[in-house]
């Protein structure tokens, strides 16, 4: 109170600051009877209360002055003591606190929770002698149930931890269905009325269900509850506590509310719980400001976890249901974490460094009335041991001499028994991992957990399955030994990638030979999948890969068909190889080297089969995904940097996970913190990757979304998406997407939004028989879509009655109303520069149409080539054309039987006036094989270069190469003598 600090244990010592010694000097010292696990200030005075473990008094002591020596500086401070006596121990006290605004002193009451389930107010008889009290109320718990007592053998639990018993009466106690009742502060009630009149606004509309709610904690100060086992709640009103005048406070039932909270959650209330009012809901934007009281409650395990308390919804009548909210939770570790390990479903584990395994799950779970997900512990256990390796998988510990299957109590995380795996020999394992195994024919699950030994070199193996209880069964599948020459660095899980739906579907649809390990020999990478047809499991090498790497390998996680690979003395070097499946060697299509040490690796599947990756630094996180290719001739995979966050914890980042929708867990120290996909302002993006040019997020915005515009599926009217097909052969597929997409925009009319948001309906069923050649024109060959002439099919109106699988082209009216709605209409998908080539395609495909029969299949492909360079060219700016045709485009000119026919088009599409430049950039020379016609081509491009100027500037010399070329001697010799002012005849 006064400056005085007391310390309590064996020992009591009230401790004052000497500010001319700058120190703490001992006031006085006392030795209780028992040792204090409890002790408290009265709030407005010098007297504190002392509490003993299971002490069934507790102690007040009071401050005594010895009068005799007349010098008040050197007047020495003693204290005595009084007794309050309970039935059965008591559990826990609390000073009552009365609000800042009363400065009413010696108001000394205390509450005390006494195993007996019953609580009690003292209040001093005399206030000139505060520290003698008097019981002046009682709440007893076991006459306001909500509900009837939970029966006894459901509380019977037993740790498998070998706890020593304590005494017969004691542990009689611990059966019983004992919840505490807890003080609801009347400083932290008005300090929480108060706080909500203060945040009000004038210019909002008052409730008046807080007011009636301030009229409520003004005739009752103190508010108690209780939560019973099976979550319900009871509510208690005193009034007239230690009033003056004095008058017998009365005690009253406020409210019982049934599953008030989730049965699972009771255990955090079976310790003192702090409550204080809420400043949050002030600083909200929301309109709903409620009176809100925040529970701070312990489990027996030192987890913590902040409940919101809404007084309306509790002591009003209001739509909402009376419940408590969970806000916060803290149940991770003590001490730092050392290792995570992740399995095929979705959970993991953590490992930290004084044996604590936690296993954790995300899921949905109800959060302020409302379904969300979250990171939710599953169980929890302390293991002594050196060696310690666990997975979540049936939570299976390496203590340094066994494996273990541990099962935990449904109603406590804490509680749990174990199965001792049974082996040949003793165990010295390196690492623990997990296969999950279906029978393909019963869908039947089951698992191997595997554990590997790189000193003794052998790989042990047992098959767990469920039994019809729903425990565990477990054979030992026998012990192998390997042939490897030199210790592996490294054995890791080639399957672990396997977390959410999409990345298990990729599983299934993986090899018949599934990789199960993956183990690192020097720079060589073995992969070894499992026969399990043999009573014990055998090991077999599938296919292996070399990355002939110097240096240390020190991390490897795999994805489908993809691992990455952290190598170099300093961890900063890392690759990542594609094509690993057996017949085909793997290769490196990208090396990172970074500025700080790789910490962790994880990959992720996304819905759309895009691989990310997110790659751990000590204080940093960094996003990595694969970049659609810009260029057709580039068939690299190009893998740029998505996004980075910095992890504001202490200590360095040791591992990470992905774990359902889309989030990355982190473990930093003793800390979990999960990621969600979404990006926000703060959020930089990286400018390889920025679609539009803006480093500005879009709201609503996810890495995903990022991952989708730069390598997701294109939509099925995406230029890129037609060229192919054309490429293909696939003209039905292209003639049905155009119509499809023509359908489309006719529902629009030219005053509605030219922004579209939804993509146009099309039917993918038809899509797929066209795509693998099943459409009714079956009786023609596959190209014939190329040269089929629809001029007949004007009427706009057979497109509704048509079959589903008659594909015909766009009209050429079809065609100019197709491609006006491009230019006014924003699809979804395509950004500027691919909606000009759509608009070309829409030409080119008309172009193609109109051929007909005349062309043969190669010739087709190049017309299609062709008239897409000319038509785009038309609609690009000029710092954006392309002047030449690239060599793989007019190399199908070699394989057609039709080039009169594409040298016509060519000569057609340059204006009837073949020039040397025109004839380059379409590689005209290279690609015609008739010597008479390579011969006239030239003859004709002389004429035209020597004919382009006008008579008075025609020059010779323009055209001299060329006719030296074809040997025309006499023809160039007249050229000059029509020539008589050309600067070379002068004399």
């Amino acid at each position: 109170m006064h400056d005085i600090l007391l310390s309590a244990g064996k020992e009591i010592k009230l401790w004052k600051y000497d500010d001319s010694d700058s120190e703490w000097k001992t006031m006085c010292s006392k030795l209780p009877a028992s040792d204090v696990i409890l002790a408290k200030f009265e709030p407005k005075s010098n007297v504190f209360a002392t509490l003993g473990k299971y002490d069934r008094i507790v102690t007040i002591w009071y401050p005594t002055e010895d009068d005799h020596d007349a010098s008040a500086a050197t007047r020495t401070v003693d204290y005595n003591f009084t007794l309050i006596s309970h039935p059965k121990y008591v559990t826990h006290f609390v000073w009552r606190r009365l609000p800042g605004s009363n400065d009413r002193e010696n108001d000394c009451t205390l509450f005390n929770m006494a195993r007996d389930g019953i609580g009690r107010f003292w209040s001093p008889t005399d206030v000139q002698q505060p520290h003698f009290l008097y019981m002046c109320a009682v709440i007893d718990s076991n006459q306001s149930l909500v509900t009837s007592k939970v029966e006894e053998d459901n509380h019977h639990h037993h740790s498998a931890q070998g706890e020593e018993e304590e005494e017969e009466e004691e542990e009689e106690e611990e059966q019983d269905d004992f919840s505490p009742i807890h003080y609801i502060g009347c400083d932290e009630l008005a300090s929480a009325v108060h706080a909500r009149f203060r945040s009000h606004s004038k210019h909002e509309r008052f409730d008046q269900r807080v007011d009636r709610i301030r009229d409520r904690v003004r005739d009752t100060h103190d508010l108690l509850f209780r939560i019973q086992a099976d979550g319900s709640l009871t509510f208690w009103g005193v009034q007239h506590l230690n009033s003056v005048p004095r008058r017998i406070p009365r005690v009253f039932v406020v409210l019982r509310v049934d599953k008030a909270i989730d049965p699972l959650d009771v255990i955090y209330f079976l310790n003192p719980t702090h409550i204080l009012h809420d400043y949050s809901h002030i600083q909200s934007a929301s309109t709903i400001k409620p009176i809100e009281l925040s529970l701070v409650a312990r489990n027996l395990h030192g987890q913590v976890r902040c409940y919101s308390l809404n007084l309306i919804d509790f002591l009003d009548s209001t739509s909402f249901s009376s419940r408590l909210h969970l806000k916060y939770t803290w149940l991770g570790h003590q001490h730092s974490i050392s290792k995570l390990y992740q399995t095929q479903k979705n959970r993991f584990c953590t490992v930290g460094v004084d044996g604590q395994i936690n296993v954790w799950k995300y899921e949905l779970r109800e959060t302020c009335g409302k379904m969300t997900t979250q990171l939710q512990l599953g169980c929890s256990l302390f293991v002594e041991s050196k060696q310690l390796l666990a997975v979540p998988v049936d939570k299976a510990v390496y203590d340094g001499h066994h494996v273990k299957l541990y099962e935990f109590d449904k109603q406590n995380c804490h509680l749990y028994h174990f199965i001792t795996c049974e082996t040949e020999a003793a165990l010295d394992l390196s690492s623990l991992h997990v296969y999950n195994m279906e029978e393909a024919d019963s869908g039947e699950k089951s698992f191997l957990l595997i554990g590997v030994s790189t000193t003794l070199r052998q790989i042990s193996t047992w098959h767990l399955t469920r039994n019809h209880l729903q425990h565990m069964d477990i054979a030992f599948r026998g012990t192998q030994t390997m042939p490897w020459t030199v210790d592996p660095n490294v054995v890791g899980s080639a399957s672990q990638w396997a977390t959410n739906t999409a990345s298990k579907l990729f599983h299934k649809m993986a090899l018949q030979k599934k990789p199960v390990l993956i183990v690192s020999l020097g720079p060589e990478i073995i992969f070894y999948g499992i026969n399990t047809d043999a009573t014990n499991i055998e090991w077999n090498a599938l296919f292996s890969m070399d990355t002939s790497s110097s240096s240390r390998i020190h991390q490897i996680k795999c994805a489908p068909g993809t691992v990455a690979l952290v190598t170099g003395q300093d961890h900063k070097t890392l690759s990542i190889w594609i094509e690993i499946r057996s017949g085909v060697a793997p290769s490196c299509v990208k090396t990172f080297e970074f500025d700080e040490p790789v910490r962790d690796i994880a990959w992720n599947v996304a819905s759309d089969a895009q691989l990310i990756l997110a790659i751990a630094f000590p204080k940093s996180v960094g996003i990595f995904g694969q970049k659609r290719a810009s260029n057709n001739a580039n068939n690299d995979d190009i893998w740029a940097w998505y996004t980075t966050f910095k992890v504001g914890t202490p200590e360095d980042i040791t591992a990470l996970a992905w774990v359902d929708c889309g989030v990355l867990t982190v473990a930093a120290g003793n800390q979990l913190r999960c990621y969600l996909k979404w990006l926000i302002d703060d959020d930089t993006i990286s400018k390889a990757v920025r679609v539009h040019g803006d480093s500005q997020v879009e709201p609503m915005s996810s890495i995903f979304d990022i991952s989708y515009e730069m390598n997701g599926p294109l939509p099925f009217y995406h230029p890129d998406h037609l060229m192919h097909y054309i490429m293909w052969g696939k003209m039905d597929l292209v003639h049905s997407v155009l119509v499809s997409l023509y359908t489309f925009f006719k529902q629009f009319v030219d005053d509605e939004d030219n922004s579209i948001n939804e993509f146009p309906p099309v039917s993918f069923s038809k899509m797929l028989k066209l795509q693998n050649g099943e459409s009714k024109q079956g009786a023609k060959q596959e190209y014939n879509g190329l040269f089929e002439d629809d001029d007949d099919a004007d009427d706009a109106n057979t497109i509704q009655n048509e079959d589903d699988d008659t594909v015909r082209a766009l009209t050429s009216s079809e065609a100019k109303n197709l491609a006006h709605y491009l230019k006014v209409k924003v699809l979804p998908g395509l950004n500027e520069g691919e909606r000009i080539h759509l608009i070309a395609m829409v030409d080119t495909i008309v172009e193609i149409t109109n051929q007909g029969d005349s062309l043969d299949e190669n010739g087709a492909r190049f017309t299609a080539l062709l008239e897409n360079h000319f038509h785009l060219n038309k609609s690009l700016p000029p710092e954006q054309r392309q002047m030449q045709l690239e060599s793989r485009d007019y190399v199908w000119t070699l394989h057609s039987q039709s080039q009169d026919l594409l040298l016509e088009r060519c000569i057609r599409l340059c204006d009837n006036t073949l020039v040397w430049q025109d004839a380059r950039n379409l590689g005209l020379f290279i690609w015609l094989q008739k010597i008479d016609v390579v011969r006239d081509q030239m003859a004709t491009i002389a004429r035209n270069i020597y004919l382009s100027k006008s008579a008075e500037a025609r020059d010779p010399v323009d055209c001299t190469l060329y006719y030296l070329a074809l040997r025309k001697k006499n023809l160039i010799e007249g050229l000059w003598k029509t020539t008589s002012s050309h600067k070379d005849k002068q004399p």
